[in-house]
């Protein structure tokens, strides 16, 4: 889950008006047609709501996209694809307070749903509050299938930081869980080469070079960085 929108909106938006229910038209014996009135449940009016704030995001209206995403979590709070999707829209626009409430609100309601806590913890980071969001990315299980993008967000957060213990902890979990894949090697050569550890660094370069999923510009930086690592040595 990755946030992309971009909007400008309100933190508050109007609130929900009951949507009339549709009319049916039932025959009767006497051969005339008596309309009848079919009830949706909360759950079927959400989802109309967040449907129309999608056509209305595609639209490039993110103000009255949130605003069908709000009235939809109003109607059923559980339509967790309207919550992330608001959050994201709130995350585009820079209202990141407004955002981590929303998902905040979602884990406390809903702590099952590891989602909340990824996207958390990747709105603490753009604000700025590492410790917070290393400790919400926490709540996700190593197990989890979300724990790849845990530890993603987890090397971003350490990258911006400046603290290379906690990526290279990061990729060696990542490689821990796909050892074939050459981006996690190079990710974890790049924090040992960042830390000065130049020898690990070759070996982990190395050992890139020799995986799956690099570009070409990826495995020409690192032919070039193995050059200047051996260089001192």
């Amino acid at each position: 889950a990755s946030f992309n929108a971009k909007s400008e909106i309100e933190p508050e938006q109007a609130v929900a008006q009951p949507e009339p229910a549709p009319k049916m038209a039932t025959a009767q014996p006497s051969g005339k047609m008596e309309i009848s009135e079919v009830k949706l449940t909360p759950e079927q009016l959400a989802q109309r709501q967040y449907q129309a704030g999608m056509n209305a995001q595609q639209n490039g209206d993110f103000t009255a996209a949130a605003a069908a995403m709000q009235r939809a979590l109003e109607l059923y709070p559980a339509l967790h694809s309207a919550r992330k999707q608001l959050a994201a829209l709130y995350y585009g626009a820079g209202q990141l307070t407004e955002a981590a409430a929303l998902l905040q609100l979602g884990i406390n309601n809903f702590p099952s749903q590891q989602q909340f806590w990824l996207l958390l913890g990747r709105v603490q980071l753009a604000q700025g509050k590492s410790a917070a969001a290393q400790a919400s990315l926490q709540h996700i299980a190593d197990g989890s299938e979300l724990a790849t993008d845990k530890w993603l967000t987890l090397a971003k957060l350490g990258q911006q930081d400046s603290n290379w213990t906690l990526v290279q902890q990061s990729y060696q979990r990542l490689i821990a869980s796909a050892a074939d894949d050459g981006r996690w090697w190079m990710g974890l050569a790049h924090a040992q080469d960042a830390a000065g550890d130049y020898p690990a660094a070759l070996a982990s370069y190395r050992q890139a070079l020799q995986r799956d999923n690099l570009s070409l510009n990826a495995r020409a930086y690192i032919e070039n960085r193995i050059a200047q690592i051996g260089d001192r040595q």
